[in-house]
């Protein structure tokens, strides 16, 4: 939808994450690094790797996983989902937490969204996740505003 929208001019600029190759493959897109970030895993205190303070994913084959996946990324990664075995993809990411802290399962999400630790589950790192949060807009969009805001974020944002 985010990206339907920018294709269709309805929104000047969308973060996303630019991963998997996805970004890249659209030729009429443009991105600006912003921030990285990385991942963390919520788990119920419930299960054995609550008593973690990091995890590898390693650590989470076997696991019963909870995900929040929007539908266009499930039908652009049909054939990664397929190899995922026990995971409940869901479209709300409240029912996520809502199922982890019944105990169903882990769920793997970017850190920057991820909710605090409680009585329910434990927030644990994973270790070697790195992901680029990017300012994509279309390459034809020359507004003025546009322009001013990706040199702000070229001036802010440090170079990696």
């Amino acid at each position: 939808p985010l990206v339907e929208q920018l294709n269709n001019d309805s929104v000047d600029i969308v973060f996303l994450t630019t991963y998997g190759g996805y970004a890249e493959s659209l030729t009429w897109l443009e991105y600006a690094h912003v921030m990285n970030d990385t991942h963390v895993v919520l788990v119920p205190w419930s299960n054995p790797l609550s008593k973690k303070d990091l995890l590898t994913n390693e650590d989470l084959k076997g696991q019963s996983m909870i995900a929040f996946a929007e539908p266009d990324l499930l039908e652009r990664q049909e054939d990664d989902t397929d190899n995922l075995g026990n995971t409940l993809f869901l479209k709300d990411p409240l029912s996520v937490r809502t199922l982890v802290s019944a105990g169903f399962g882990i769920s793997v999400m970017v850190s920057h969204a991820a909710p605090q630790s409680n009585d329910y589950f434990k927030v644990i790192p994973l270790d070697n996740t790195r992901m680029d949060i990017s300012a994509c807009y279309r390459s034809e969009n020359d507004k003025a505003s546009l322009k001013l805001f990706l040199e702000l974020v070229k001036e802010v944002v440090p170079a990696n």
